[in-house]
């Protein structure tokens, strides 16, 4: 994305939530994806991620309809230990998407790699279990709303407080709006068996 557009982007943000100070720390860039960019931020006190798309919301109105309808079932998620936060959303920050969520510690990559770093084989195995059957209860409860997360991978697993969250929705979609759930989007190493199914 455009450095100008980013910059711009930002300021309408704080412009719409006063609250909301961006991190200055490499400019609380914390990395982008396939669909958006992310920033780390605080709100008032509390450490938050705020991620805008790189296109235009309006750029395809079928997706931007699903995308509202997610976003919608997204917050009624709030409070499940398994699944982070969405504190807001605003589908117009200069034509895009903007989305705030909780911020996490570390991703279940970065622990790996910390334990590997360390010499050990990889995660301890019951605190990898653990982590595993949070990481299922927070799928089975998004599931349950009809959402279907499509790209569960160690990096869209955040540790908050020795607690597993599911992050990252980019790829999701609604079990009852698309029919696409069998497409092959996201990591491909990661995707379910039914995602090969097509």
């Amino acid at each position: 994305m455009d450095p100008r557009l980013i910059a711009n982007l930002k300021q309408q943000y704080v412009l719409l939530r006063p609250t909301v100070e961006f991190e200055t720390d490499n400019d609380g860039y914390l990395g982008d994806g396939s669909f958006s960019i992310t920033f780390a931020a605080r709100d008032g006190r509390v450490p938050c991620v705020v991620k805008f798309s790189k296109r235009p919301w309006a750029a395809d109105p079928g997706v931007a309809k699903e995308r509202q309808a997610l976003l919608d079932l997204m917050l009624q998620c709030n409070g499940h230990p398994h699944v982070a936060n969405l504190h807001y959303f605003d589908d117009d920050v200069l034509g895009h998407l903007a989305t705030q969520w909780e911020r996490g510690e570390i991703s279940l990559e970065q622990r790996l790699k910390a334990c590997l770093a360390n010499g050990e084989r990889g995660i301890p195995r019951d605190e990898l279990r653990t982590y595993m059957e949070q990481a299922a209860r927070g799928l089975d409860f998004v599931n349950g709303r009809g959402i279907v997360h499509r790209d569960v991978k160690p990096e869209n697993l955040l540790l908050f407080q020795g607690q597993v969250k599911l992050i990252d929705f980019g790829f999701a979609r609604l079990s009852e709006i698309s029919s696409a759930t069998n497409s092959v989007l996201g990591t491909p190493i990661f995707a379910p068996a039914e995602a090969n199914d097509g």
